[in-house]
């Protein structure tokens, strides 16, 4: 109430259902793509938000890069 909302009362409990990859480019890049679905979402880690979340999906793609392998730091 105090962020202007409604005083939405939604418990602490999201649920998710993630399927992610994991693709060796090289030795020293990987990439991670994923989708998620989440239901029953909530504003409990944002309490400024004074809206309501929509339960949704979620991709994207994540890139690690292993710059000691790179650059032989690494003896593996």
């Amino acid at each position: 109430l105090a962020a202007g909302g409604t005083g939405y009362t939604v418990g602490r409990t999201e649920t998710g259902l993630r399927l992610d990859a994991n693709i060796a480019v090289t030795r020293s890049i990987v990439l991670s793509p994923y989708v998620m679905r989440t239901w029953n979402t909530n504003t409990w880690g944002n309490p400024a938000y004074a809206g309501t979340p929509k339960n949704g999906y979620v991709f994207g793609v994540l890139a690690s890069v292993f710059f000691d392998k790179m650059l032989g730091l690494t003896d593996h």
